[in-house]
């Protein structure tokens, strides 16, 4: 569906039209937190399928530094200069060491860590945010959770304005839960409803999708959170990891998730992930520590442990997050011996 929707499907539902192509709908939570709730109150999470890949959260840190943080100036950084020219090396030390502290020391678009509080999702995006993915699925929206979090009276009405318990969900709005092809040569896909600009003229609650209402995720962290997010994984239909997706397990698994073949042209195996990213990745090793590999050859080791230091709760959750993708590659598998079995 997303090589099919173009900007004249976006125009034609923009006037109100309706085309066989909106039979699925779709939405991604990329930069949103997620009630840990929300698989229980939320009916459209029951009329879902929930598909979620999580990453390495100090592989994703320091990637999203180099992305779009200062570090986007070095890149792509030659790993055959570092090795052969010393001046380059040195260079390269010298601001990784002085900037990626700095670039630590905020939270999200231009704020001090001091002032997160109160902060909705404008603590996540291309920057740096402590815990992020932890933070991305022990959101709150209900509970004692609210008072931990203290939240304000007026944050309180704005949270209860779009819950569940309080909004009625009919059909979704196909406007607001699609993705949009643009013209060649950038070809690349939008989502409308996730700008800010175009919510209150289009879709007045942004994606019309489960779970796309406000949730607290700033403050301090604690277990219970790790407990939260992880209950919250655990009603995923698929937990998919980022160092493995291009493994042909996980892209079976997917595509059996899916009901779709598993050599079809999109299946995760035949993609070209490498597309994707900035720096190619050419053995497990670097596809599971590129980066920390590079700060510890520069010697920097010392930014790896301040980035393991403040998200060891986030790691505590991606061991978990790497176990249940373990358990569900066995299950699926044993279920698919059960049926040869069955049919043997």
């Amino acid at each position: 569906h997303n090589k099919t929707r173009d900007m004249s499907d976006w125009r034609a539902i923009k006037d109100g039209r309706q085309t066989e192509k909106y039979q699925v709908h779709y939405i991604e939570h990329e930069f949103q937190t997620i009630d840990w709730q929300c698989p229980n109150v939320d009916p459209r999470w029951r009329e879902s399928m929930r598909i979620i890949v999580l990453r390495n959260p100090i592989e994703r840190h320091l990637s999203e530094f180099f992305f779009s943080g200062k570090g986007s100036k070095l890149h792509p950084i030659s790993m055959q200069q570092l090795a052969t020219n010393k001046t380059y090396a040195k260079e390269v030390t010298a601001f990784l060491s002085d900037q990626l502290p700095k670039w630590m020391n905020r939270t999200g678009s231009n704020n001090n860590k001091a002032d997160m509080e109160g902060q909705f999702n404008g603590i996540f995006g291309r920057y740096y945010t402590n815990n992020f993915q932890l933070r991305a699925l022990s959101g709150c929206a209900s509970g004692k959770c609210l008072q931990e979090k203290k939240v304000t009276r007026k944050q309180r009405k704005h949270i209860k304005s779009a819950h569940p318990s309080q909004y009625s969900y009919l059909e979704p709005v196909p406007r607001c839960t699609n993705y949009y092809r643009k013209p060649a040569p950038d070809t690349a896909l939008f989502e409308t409803c996730a700008k800010r600009r175009n919510i209150k003229d289009f879709c007045s609650i942004g994606c019309d999708g489960p779970c796309f209402y406000p949730s607290v995720a700033w403050g301090e962290l604690s277990r219970k959170d790790v407990t939260r997010a992880t209950n919250a994984l655990k009603a995923f239909d698929a937990v998919l990891l980022m160092e493995k997706l291009d493994d042909k397990d996980q892209s079976d698994f997917l595509s059996d998730v899916l009901g779709h073949n598993r050599d079809a042209d999109f299946a995760l195996v035949n993609r070209n992930h490498v597309s994707n990213a900035v720096v190619e990745k050419t053995s497990k090793r670097e596809k599971l520590q590129f980066y920390q590999d590079l700060m510890s050859s520069l010697g920097l080791d010392h930014i790896n442990d301040m980035l393991r230091k403040e998200n060891d709760l986030e790691m505590e959750f991606f061991n978990h997050a790497s176990k249940l993708n373990a358990n569900m590659i066995k299950q699926w598998k044993r279920e698919i011996e059960d049926s040869q079995d069955h049919h043997g």
